[in-house]
Order: C-alpha cells, then sequence, then structure tokens
C-alpha cells in the first residue's frame, strides 16, 4: 500500500513502479556540504538482505562529490561519480561511503529493489552486461 507521504511523491512511486520496486522502501536522501558519511555495509551493518540492491538516481550532483566502495580482499578503494537523472543499480552488500567536497547538497532517490522479482532481477542483468567499469566480487 503507498503511504501518505508516497501519495504526495507520485513522480518517485512512478520511478519504484518502473523498476519494479513499488512494493520497496525508498527514500530521498541528502548529503550536506563538506561531509561524508562513515565505511558501512547496507547488508553487514544495517540487516539488508543480500537479494536486495540499491538504486540511487541523483538529482542534485555536486562538482567533486564521489562514491567510493572499498574491495573486500584488496582493499583498494574505486572512485565513481554518478550523472544526474541516470539510475545506477549499486551492490551495498560491500563497504561504501560518500564525499561532498563541495558546498552544496547532493541529493538523490534511492530505490531498494528485490532481486527475487524477475523485473527486478532482468533489470539489474541488463545492467550488469552493460556495465564496463570494474566488477568488484
Amino acid at each position: 500500500a503507498i503511504t501518505s507521504v508516497g501519495k504526495k511523491c507520485p513522480y518517485m512511486m512512478s520511478i519504484m513502479e518502473d523498476l519494479g520496486a513499488e512494493d520497496q522502501l525508498s527514500r530521498v536522501m541528502r548529503i550536506a556540504p563538506k561531509t561524508n558519511l562513515n565505511f558501512h555495509s547496507h547488508v553487514k551493518h544495517h540487516k539488508q538482505p543480500e537479494h536486495i540492491l540499491t538504486v540511487h538516481i541523483p538529482i542534485v550532483v555536486p562538482p567533486n562529490f564521489e562514491y567510493v566502495v572499498k574491495h573486500p580482499k584488496t582493499k583498494k578503494l574505486y572512485k565513481e561519480t554518478y550523472k544526474e537523472g541516470q539510475a545506477y543499480v549499486f551492490n551495498s552488500y560491500h563497504l561504501h561511503n560518500v564525499y561532498n567536497y563541495s558546498e552544496i547538497y547532493r541529493i538523490s532517490i534511492m530505490v531498494y529493489m528485490n532481486l527475487k522479482k524477475k523485473k527486478c532481477f532482468d533489470i539489474v542483468k541488463k545492467a550488469m552486461m552493460a556495465y564496463t567499469g570494474p566488477k568488484i566480487i
């Protein structure tokens, strides 16, 4: 069922439906200027089931904003920036962090996808096949 907040966010709800995630959690997240989070894993630290993946849809990405993932074995850091308005499937199992070096807020929509649902699985599979960057396993 759509919550009262969901009823006030028809665009976000339509994105969730397009992703097959209308029955999952979502949120709008801001990262304040000149701040970062701590390295964390949604699975290890927040008890997110392993079959749930995070989709980031950046709305405002300041210059010099970085997403950072730590390789579990080598501890090498992989840094990435995401383009506004595009959806990025993110394996939130690995330790990751974000850094906002700018003077403005980073704002994004975060949607959680259940890989046990065929529509979600097919979207993630297609995204993985199209991805050309490093795959952290």
